[in-house]
């Protein structure tokens, strides 16, 4: 068993803490928050431990992973210090708001020996896993292009003031807003194209700010900016010239579409914030096939035969199992084994997810720095 620690206990904590619970090789030592109020709330709701300080924590020989859950703005400070501590890492993305930070911490990582490894982890799902197999075995022939959306609809028009976690934490409209949508969703889809086709080769994007007012309506007029992108696209070009079309808004319908184009066929879904859904595969050399159920497409078997779990209430978007990074990690430490989420994997996302944000600073095309080692399959999945 590996004995973890929280740290934050905003809104987000509240998909960890519940998807822990299915994990039962990974236990809660304790939790911390710098607003107590925050702490005793999480605490109490869920049966954590609350430590007095982060240094509780960073000074407990027995806790091996720290799983940074702070506002991004404190992601960078908060990995350096458990890093100088002697702990792994899982941090919630993005790794750093800036590339420089995000290396600094990589590079930290490697001189202590030590694992800094972060979400999103969906790359790891059944749905995920089954697609790369399909993929592999050649089901759709050699990939030409993909398209994946991640819009999330007009947030700001949501009634999103109000949105609470399980636990009571608000969600921080105003630091989503800030951050922008890329840095925060983007990654849900380049994870899983990194993992399928390799480190991305060049980025040609655009993003911009549609809507710099915000203000929800249930303010009162309580002006709120969101001075950072919320609409983003971009092409990306993978080897084999494999381009991908990626696009990330909250200002647009939702629609979180996942499509592989091959040459022999296809294969789609309709949103990767779900573990396990249907995937449908069309067959290109039977353009006027129906089957049995029939659609022109059939529905791929999963790569392992389990039974969908729903995870949280059914009015909430997401049915990621959070905590299966948070495992991938602990197992990678105590067989001595490379880590799927890797330090250079998630640099790698970081500086991605980056080059979309910022089209302007880094200049375009943008041909990407960074590269990691080939991600090995989950076992049930080869």
């Amino acid at each position: 068993m590996t004995r973890i620690a929280l740290v934050g206990c905003g809104f987000v904590a509240d998909y960890y803490a519940v998807t822990l619970r299915t994990h039962p090789e990974l236990e809660v030592a304790c939790i911390f928050d710098r607003k107590p109020e925050r702490s005793k709330r999480f605490s109490e709701h869920y049966g954590y431990r609350a430590a007095e300080s982060i240094d509780v924590i960073l000074s407990d020989p027995d806790i091996g992973i720290v799983v940074n859950l702070t506002n991004p703005s404190e992601h960078h400070g908060i990995n350096m210090a458990c890093l100088e501590a002697g702990k792994h890492v899982y941090c919630e993305k993005p790794l750093a708001m800036s590339f420089e930070e995000a290396k600094k911490a990589v590079d930290l990582s490697k001189s202590r020996g030590l694992i800094l490894s972060g979400a999103p982890c969906t790359a790891l799902s059944d749905t995920a896993q089954t697609i790369w197999k399909s993929i592999r075995q050649g089901l759709v022939g050699r990939v030409e292009m993909v398209y994946a959306e991640l819009d999330d609809g007009v947030i700001h028009r949501e009634g999103c003031e109000n949105w609470k976690s399980m636990s009571g934490a608000p969600w921080p409209y105003a630091d989503e807003f800030a951050v922008g949508c890329t840095l925060e969703h983007s990654g849900y889809y380049l994870t899983w194209l990194a993992m399928m086709f390799g480190p991305a080769r060049e980025i040609h994007s655009y993003s911009t700010c549609l809507f710099p007012d915000k203000t929800p309506h249930g303010l009162n007029g309580k002006f709120c900016t969101g001075c950072a992108p919320d609409f983003s696209v971009a092409n990306i070009t993978y080897d084999e010239n494999i381009h991908v079309r990626l696009t990330c808004s909250i200002v647009t319908p939702s629609d979180h579409r996942f499509r592989i184009m091959g040459d022999k066929g296809r294969i789609e879904i309709d949103d990767c914030w779900q573990n396990s859904l249907p995937i449908r595969y069309f067959d290109y050399s039977q353009p006027r096939r129906r089957f049995k159920s029939g659609k022109p497409y059939k529905i791929l078997p999963m790569a392992r035969k389990i039974k969908t779990k729903r995870y949280y209430h059914k009015n909430y978007r997401t049915n990621i199992d959070y905590a299966r990074g948070i495992n991938e990690l602990a197992e990678a430490i105590d067989n001595k084994r490379p880590c799927r989420l890797s330090s250079d994997f998630v640099l790698h996302i970081t500086e991605t997810a980056l080059a979309i944000q910022h089209p302007l600073e880094n200049g375009l095309p943008y041909l990407v720095r960074t590269g990691f080692e080939p991600i090995e399959p989950m076992d049930w999945a080869k």
